[in-house]
């Protein structure tokens, strides 16, 4: 609903301020947080509200850079079922995610930090497992 709306873009950003993260913002409803991971060097943790959620995210490899196989999906599948918050996908695009949606009317600065840092760690997580099916960019 719209009352839902208008806490959830009040709250998130009072939130975000109080996270002690760097962060920016993108667009109304959507903030970006830079992280440095190992696997990944420098990549971005996006947040964005809607309809009364938080859905917290990482494209990890756009669709162009994967080779998807039977053992990428078998592999993604089964740190789908390793990880305890994040879900693990492919979106409309063809792009592979790891995310996590949440209520925004019961986060509170703990549980956000904690999505954020969860999505991060998958993200590192994910990018050493999907190394062997990324298609290296000719330059």
């Amino acid at each position: 609903s719209f009352g839902q709306d208008k806490t959830s873009s009040a709250k998130l950003p009072n939130l975000l301020e109080q996270s002690g993260y760097t962060y920016s913002k993108v667009s109304d409803n959507i903030w970006t947080i830079p992280f440095h991971g190992k696997a990944l060097p420098d990549f971005k943790v996006m947040i964005s509200t809607g309809e009364g959620m938080a859905v917290i995210f990482v494209v990890v490899a756009e669709k162009n850079q994967l080779r998807v196989t039977p053992e990428l999906m078998r592999s993604l599948l089964l740190m789908n079922d390793d990880f305890d918050r994040v879900k693990i996908g492919i979106d409309k695009h063809g792009d592979l995610f790891v995310r996590i949606d949440s209520t925004v009317r019961v986060m509170d600065l703990e549980e956000l930090k904690a999505n954020i840092e969860q999505v991060a760690a998958a993200t590192d997580e994910i990018t050493k497992a999907i190394k062997p099916y990324i298609i290296q960019s000719k330059q």
